[in-house]
């Protein structure tokens, strides 16, 4: 791995923390994943970008309702 690989990772690790941390939001984090490629000289095609191409929202995992929901009583039940 190239110097300029390790540091945008590096960088948007510390980035990813701040979304974690909800210092930022995930568009400021999209806007520092942009910046970052361009000052480290990363192509949109490099497999080093952290581009989530599936948002997770919208997965079909997570449109699927949970089949078994916890009672008040904490037993599971099937709906």
């Amino acid at each position: 791995m190239k110097a300029n690989e390790s540091n945008y990772l590096n960088a948007m690790i510390q980035a990813k923390t701040m979304v974690n941390m909800g210092l930022i939001t995930e568009q400021e984090y999209m806007k520092i994943e942009t910046k970052m490629a361009k000052k480290y000289s990363l192509n949109s095609l490099s497999i080093y970008r952290l581009n989530d191409l599936i948002l997770s929202p919208f997965r079909v995992i997570n449109m699927i309702p949970n089949s078994k929901e916890v009672n008040e009583d904490g037993k599971h039940s099937d709906n």
